[in-house]
């Protein structure tokens, strides 16, 4: 079962001052500017789209450019770079875990949708039962498919139709998430003749 995050934050460390006694910076990065030492690792609250930049939350994410700003993240932290190096060493052991499970979460459509899902405080269990009756009939169907294949063409048959989710049904659910969060932030912000903006 997903977890219950929190919403996302901007910054990794709320106060503090790096080794070359510069305020942490308020932008999320691995990195201190000045001196290029390593930051703490960014707090619970982080999401995996803060790790890499990606704002606002979407379902729709460019792999090619998520595999860069992956590489380039781990480059600055991989633990090799900092072995024996003490409290360096444990901060990019936890940068790069955090970093390796946000842009594996983030590279599967399935896991990327629950984890959208988490980040609006609903979870999906693994005993959470089927209500969709046509859902429910795909796989009863699927199951005697199953049962009746004969050869290895019958299976790789089934299992390419398999391949092919209704990823546009997800894709809307997850927008429409969104624009109700919007809604949600609006009202939370409503002020007697203060503009509304709603965005669409």
């Amino acid at each position: 079962m997903l977890a219950r995050l929190p919403r996302a934050v901007t910054s990794h460390a709320a106060c503090g001052w790096t080794r070359c006694g510069q305020p942490i910076p308020a932008a999320l990065t691995p990195v201190c500017p000045q001196c290029s030492a390593l930051l703490p690792p960014p707090p619970p609250a982080t999401t995996y789209y803060d790790l890499f930049g990606i704002a606002p939350p979407s379902f729709d994410i460019d792999a090619a450019k998520l595999k860069r700003a992956f590489l380039t993240l781990q480059q600055k932290v991989h633990p090799d770079m900092f072995s024996g190096r003490g409290e360096s060493e444990d901060w990019a052991k936890a940068w790069s875990g955090r970093v390796n499970d946000a842009y594996k979460a983030l590279l599967s459509e399935r896991e990327r949708a629950e984890y959208l899902l988490s980040i609006h405080d609903v979870t999906i269990g693994e005993a959470d039962p089927v209500t969709d009756p046509d859902l429910l009939m795909t796989i009863m169907e699927t199951r005697e498919e199953l049962e009746d294949a004969q050869s290895e063409e019958d299976m790789n048959r089934i299992r390419d139709r398999n391949k092919e989710p209704d990823l546009e049904a997800a894709r809307n659910l997850v927008i429409e998430l969104r624009y109700l969060d919007n809604i949600e932030q609006v009202c939370r912000e409503w002020q007697p003749g203060k503009r509304v903006d709603l965005q669409h």
